[in-house]
């Protein structure tokens, strides 16, 4: 746990030397921050450094924002996510497994995917929302703190 709060410390210390307007750094760290809690792994990256782009916000510190949530962190946060959609959506948060393949039992494991992937994503918006808020503000007064010492 140490080695994990280190490695954030870290990651947080290089966005407070980066040489460009607060307003974009905060903004790039909270999108990536929003991106991290909705469940298109695989796609965060490409997805943050696309909005970047467009709105003109600090790359760096979006794919930084995304890594908060890695191999060593998604169990906990994933799991924190899905509990909260699943009370959300009404799913059910166990899943079954069968010991047979049958097309019954990949048509049902597939509409439990549906319902994961459901759970993940509200889970993940109502997450992510206000912690893209926090990390926003936090962000802006860190660095402006940084730059007035």
């Amino acid at each position: 746990m140490k080695r994990i709060f280190n490695m954030f410390r870290q990651k947080l210390g290089k966005l407070m030397h980066l040489q460009d307007d607060p307003d974009r750094i905060a903004n790039g760290y909270a999108l990536g921050i929003f991106l991290a809690t909705t469940p298109l792994i695989g796609m965060k990256v490409f997805i943050a450094l696309g909005v970047t782009w467009l709105c003109n916000w600090n790359k760096a510190a979006a794919i930084v924002g995304v890594y908060h949530v890695n191999s060593l962190t998604a169990p906990m946060f994933y799991g924190f996510t899905y509990f909260i959609g699943s009370r959300l959506t009404g799913s059910d948060p166990s899943l079954f497994i069968s010991h047979t393949v049958k097309i019954g039992s990949l048509v049902h494991g597939g509409g439990q995917l549906a319902g994961i992937l459901a759970a993940l994503a509200v889970g993940g918006l109502v997450t992510g929302i206000p912690a893209a808020w926090l990390a926003k503000k936090l962000m802006k007064n860190m660095i402006l703190q940084h730059r007035n010492t």
